[in-house]
C-alpha cells in the first residue's frame, strides 16, 4: 500500500465496512490509532479493537447463532440496474455521504456518467470529480513546530471542539476575502499559506474542508484590507478541538509540558481576538445522537478555556471575544423555522438559553481584566450543503459580517506604523 492509497482509506474510513478495515490492521498496513486519529466512529473502533483482541488471544471468539430465515420469506434480489438507479437517486437527493459516494466511485460500483445521466446537478458533479481526484495529504503539526507568531499583528485564536466547523468557517472567510479583493497575501510562514490555499481551493470546488488531523495545529499569517484600503495584519491560529479535552482532563493550571508549550506560544505582546466556535448542531443533537453521549460538553470546555486565558493574563491583551454560532442554518430549522427576527438576535437567544453559564463567566472575566474587551455573538452558516460535505450554494453574508467585525476590532497599518481604530 503506497502513501496515497493509505490516505484515501483513512479519509474514507467511516464509509468502509469494518471487515475491510480489519484486513488493513491484520496485514499491519494501518494501525487502529491511525483510524482513530482520522475520526473513525466509536462503534467501528470498538469492533476493530475487539477483533484485534481476538487475534491476539486476549478474547475468545464466541460463535454467533445464525438466524436463517425461511427460504420462502426471502425477498427477491433487485437487479443491478434497479440498485444503481436507487443509489443514484439517493445521492441526488443528498441522502448518501460524500465519502461513501467516493468509495463507490473508486471501487468501480458507480460512475460519474451514471450520476450525470440520472440528473445530478452540475455543482454536485463538479464537487465529486474534484474530491475523487484529490490527492492532498494533511501534515501533522505540533505546536513546537509552528512558525513563531509575527509581532505587530492581531492574534486570532479559533477555539472549537472537534468537528465544530472551524476549518470550514475559516475557508468561508478566506473565500469571501479573496472574492471581494480584500485579501492581501503575506510571505511570512509559507506552510500556513499552503493550508489557506487548500481551504480556499476546496470551497471553490464546492467541497467542505476535511477536518484537520487529530491533535494538529495550524497557523496562518495573512492580511485583509478595509473599505479605506488600509491593511489589517492577522496571526490566525487554529487549535485542534481534541486538545481542549486534553487540557480539561490534565487541568488548565497543570505544569505539564503540553500545557506550558501552548501557553508559551500564545503569550506575546500582540493584541488578540478570541473566536469561540459554538457547534449549534452538536448542541441540538447531544441528547439524541449516540456519538455525542460521551462527548465533552461545549459549555464546560469553553468555560475552562476562558479560565485558562484569564489565569495566564491573555485577556489583558484581548480586544474582543466572539461567540460564533456555527451551523446556524440547522439551528434555525430546528428552533426558529417561523421566526423572522434578525439572525443575530436568534443567535444571542440561543446562547442565553443553552450557554448562559459561559456568557456569565465571560462577563465576569471582562470585569476583572485590565482591558475591557468587547463581547459579540455572531451567526455563521457556510451555505446549502448536500451529501454531508458538498456545498451547493455558498452564503457570503455571514463571512462578510465576521470579517467586518475583525476589521473593526483589529490593528491597522498606516504610514509604516501600527495604529488602533477608535471605537
Amino acid at each position: 500500500m503506497d502513501r496515497h492509497e493509505k490516505q484515501i482509506v483513512l479519509l474514507n474510513c467511516n464509509s468502509i465496512p469494518v471487515d475491510a478495515l480489519d484486513q488493513y490492521i491484520s496485514r499491519e498496513q494501518i494501525a487502529i490509532s491511525e483510524f482513530e486519529s482520522h475520526r473513525l466512529s466509536d462503534e467501528k473502533l470498538k469492533e476493530l479493537r475487539r477483533l484485534d483482541d481476538i487475534r491476539s488471544g486476549i478474547l475468545i471468539d464466541e460463535p454467533q447463532t445464525l438466524n436463517i430465515p425461511d427460504a420462502l420469506s426471502i425477498p427477491s434480489i433487485p437487479s443491478k440496474v434497479e440498485v444503481e438507479a436507487s443509489v443514484v437517486q439517493k445521492i441526488i437527493r443528498g441522502e448518501v455521504g460524500l465519502e461513501e459516494i467516493d468509495f463507490h466511485l473508486k471501487g468501480g460500483t458507480l460512475t460519474i456518467e451514471e450520476l450525470e445521466q440520472g440528473g445530478a446537478p452540475q455543482e454536485q458533479i463538479k464537487a465529486l470529480r474534484y474530491f475523487n481526484a484529490k490527492k492532498g495529504v494533511s501534515r501533522f503539526y505540533k505546536i513546537e513546530e509552528l512558525a513563531p507568531m509575527e509581532d505587530g499583528r492581531t492574534d486570532i485564536y479559533m477555539i472549537g471542539m472537534a468537528a465544530s466547523g472551524k476549518s470550514t468557517m475559516m475557508a468561508g472567510l478566506f473565500k469571501y476575502a479573496n472574492d471581494n479583493a480584500i485579501f492581501i497575501p503575506d510571505t511570512y510562514n509559507q506552510e500556513g499559506n499552503a493550508y489557506m490555499e487548500q481551504l480556499k481551493r476546496d470551497l471553490d470546488y464546492k467541497i467542505l474542508p476535511m477536518g484537520t488531523v487529530k491533535g494538529s495545529y495550524n497557523y496562518i499569517a495573512t492580511s485583509f484590507k478595509d473599505s479605506n484600503g488600509i491593511k489589517h495584519p492577522f496571526n490566525i491560529v487554529e487549535v485542534p478541538g481534541e486538545n481542549y479535552a486534553r487540557m480539561f482532563s490534565e487541568g488548565m493550571n497543570s505544569e505539564t509540558n503540553y500545557i506550558k508549550a501552548f501557553v508559551n506560544y500564545i503569550k506575546n505582546k500582540n493584541k488578540k481576538i478570541l473566536v469561540f466556535v459554538i457547534d449549534a448542531k452538536a448542541e441540538i443533537d447531544k441528547f439524541t445522537n449516540p456519538d455525542l453521549f460521551n462527548a465533552l460538553d461545549q459549555g464546560i470546555a469553553y468555560n475552562n478555556i476562558l479560565a485558562m486565558f484569564r489565569d495566564h493574563k491573555i485577556l489583558d491583551r484581548t480586544d474582543a471575544i466572539y461567540f460564533v454560532v456555527n451551523k446556524f442554518d440547522a439551528l434555525k430549522k430546528d428552533r426558529y423555522s417561523f421566526d423572522d427576527r434578525p439572525d443575530e438576535e436568534l443567535a444571542l437567544e440561543f446562547l442565553q438559553q443553552d450557554f448562559a453559564s459561559l456568557l456569565s463567566a465571560c462577563q465576569e472575566a471582562k470585569s476583572m481584566a485590565r482591558n475591557k474587551f468587547k463581547i459579540k455573538v455572531l451567526p455563521f452558516s457556510i451555505g446549502e450543503i448536500v451529501n454531508e460535505k458538498i456545498l451547493l450554494k455558498y452564503n457570503p453574508e455571514n463571512a462578510k459580517n465576521i470579517i467586518e467585525n475583525l476589521l473593526d476590532d483589529s490593528f491597522i497599518v498606516s504610514g509604516g506604523a501600527f495604529w488602533k481604530f477608535k471605537f
